[in-house]
């Protein structure tokens, strides 16, 4: 009878409906002032550099990796003749691609295979192993985008 006297008493009722408002409030506030300008999205802008993002793939076997920012897709796939294509998800400007490895090579500007310049071809003068990495920069509407990527999703040597 006593918890029955407890739960209909006013101030226990107004507890229990104000609580979870107060809850939801905080909630809200607390994640307004934690955020800041960093945490906000950047639109991009001519002239301006952002990394890409080596996505779990290349770190493995199969003859693809990808390297991603938000909309920017790049997708380097090997070929058996000894090539390395490009296909990014928007048109490019221009690819620079060099080797990180014990001797680094120089960047080079990578031809564009197709019209719409979004699939690009690189051979390199020496076919690298699968300790290199691939370094290289992108440019789509003014904007750089730059990354590295392993070589462990070398899947065969050139024939």
């Amino acid at each position: 009878m006593a918890i029955i006297d407890t739960l209909t008493h006013r101030h226990v009722v107004v507890a229990l409906l104000v609580a979870p408002c107060l809850a939801l409030l905080t909630w809200y506030a607390t994640g307004i002032f934690i955020t800041n300008d960093k945490n906000k999205l950047m639109i991009a802008k001519p002239g301006d550099a952002f990394p890409l993002m080596e996505r779990s793939g290349c770190r493995y076997p199969g003859g693809h990796c990808k390297l991603v920012n938000k909309e920017v897709v790049i997708r380097i796939s090997s070929e058996e003749k000894g090539r390395f294509n490009f296909i990014s998800s928007l048109p490019l400007q221009g690819l620079l691609v060099g080797l990180a490895s014990h001797t680094d090579t120089p960047p080079i500007r990578v031809l564009s295979h197709s019209s719409d310049s979004q699939t690009w071809i690189w051979q390199p003068v020496k076919w690298p192993t699968t300790h290199d990495a691939i370094r290289l920069v992108a440019m789509a509407n003014e904007v750089s985008y730059f990354g590295e990527a392993s070589l462990m999703f070398l899947s065969h040597p050139p024939q």
